[in-house]
């Protein structure tokens, strides 16, 4: 660890490393005023040590360094320190200093099922929703970034405790990384220069619904319509959604690309062969793709879920729990029209089913 003589804000996320908690980390560690910070990081985050003014402690990813983290917090806190918890759990011990949680998980505070999760990811979350639950009340202020969110855990601290409710305020805040404004108005506006159709950007975890847009495109398919699709499915971790995908995609040939895990930088410079970003994502504290989208200049067609409308108006929205509502909505965005029912009359009706007289 760098040293620094006396930080006044620590950043605790040595429980951050991947996906959007990442990219929201990455910011955070780049800003100015994280310029007298004392970071506590994860092993696995990748981030440059070079940042003016900052120290930086390196925790291991096993049970004993955080706790050994959790420890070195506790002993080297001042009462005018500031401790930002990035990690949706406030400190196991007794901290001095205000406390500030941010909140990025949504299983976290939600009472939403765990069933579909491995079991290692259920024993986890059910660990770190007793943890949260039993030390937020001390936490000083906590930090969301959507007013969903905020009603989920206000929602969450009235059912531990009305007194606490109202005693910890509960602020919306949201940010992102900044996007320099030349990697998207470099892109190619020519929508003839766009080799895909719609792309999805979201690991394989069963929240993120993947089967229900498959179904949606094979239900195209048997209508006759193929557009091209993009994944963003790492291999390595999500081998069985991988293998369900590719069996449909030979099965009613669909016209679908997995990508693999891409940088960032990558992920944003093919959003120029894009014309649609499709999500149908069932839950998401903060949905930064939609958002990165947006800034691209990409057609949102979305789930009509509260987390969406908190951030972007989607051009398309659909129920994220139907098929069927998932490939109207890309047949809109297409500009295919629906047939509608020809609606009979009751002598129309039965002059089709009795027999001749």
């Amino acid at each position: 660890m760098n040293k620094l003589s006396s930080p006044i804000l620590y950043i605790q996320a040595d429980n951050v490393h991947v996906g959007g908690g990442r990219s929201l980390l990455n910011a955070v560690i780049k800003s100015r005023f994280a310029e007298h910070a004392c970071l506590l990081l994860d092993a696995r985050m990748p981030f440059d040590l070079n940042y003016p003014g900052q120290s930086f402690k390196i925790v291991t990813p096993t049970i004993f360094g955080r706790l050994i983290a959790q420890f070195w917090l506790w002993k080297r806190l001042l009462p005018s320190n500031t401790l930002l918890c990035f990690g949706n759990l406030p400190p196991l011990l007794n901290v001095k200093g205000k406390v500030i949680v941010f909140i990025q998980n949504r299983y976290v505070i939600d009472d939403v099922s765990l069933e579909n999760f491995s079991f290692k990811i259920r024993a986890r979350l059910f660990i770190e929703r007793i943890w949260f639950n039993s030390r937020c009340h001390k936490v000083d202020e906590f930090i969301v970034q959507t007013p969903s969110m905020q009603m989920l855990l206000k929602r969450r601290l009235l059912n531990l405790s009305p007194a606490l409710a109202d005693k910890i305020p509960v602020k919306v805040l949201p940010f992102m990384e900044r996007i320099p404004s030349s990697i998207f108005t470099s892109l190619p506006s020519n929508e003839h220069s766009k080799k895909f159709d719609f792309i999805y950007p979201a690991s394989g975890e069963s929240h993120k619904n993947h089967q229900n847009l498959i179904d949606a495109f094979i239900i195209l398919a048997e209508e006759g319509y193929f557009p091209s699709l993009l994944l963003t499915l790492d291999e390595q971790n999500f081998p069985e959604a991988l293998k369900s995908i590719e069996l449909s995609k030979y099965k009613f040939k669909l016209n679908i690309q997995n990508m693999g895990f891409l940088p960032h930088q990558q992920l944003l410079e093919l959003y120029s062969s894009v014309r649609y970003l499709i999500y149908p994502s069932l839950y998401e504290s903060f949905g930064i793709p939609l958002l990165e989208a947006q800034q691209a200049g990409l057609t949102i067609v979305a789930a009509e879920l509260d987390y969406v409308r908190d951030s972007i108006s989607p051009d398309q929205s659909f129920d994220p729990n139907s098929a069927v509502s998932i490939a109207r909505a890309i047949k809109r965005s297409l500009g295919i029209s629906e047939q509608q029912a020809t609606i009979l009359g009751a002598d129309e009706f039965l002059s089709k089913i009795r027999p001749p007289v």
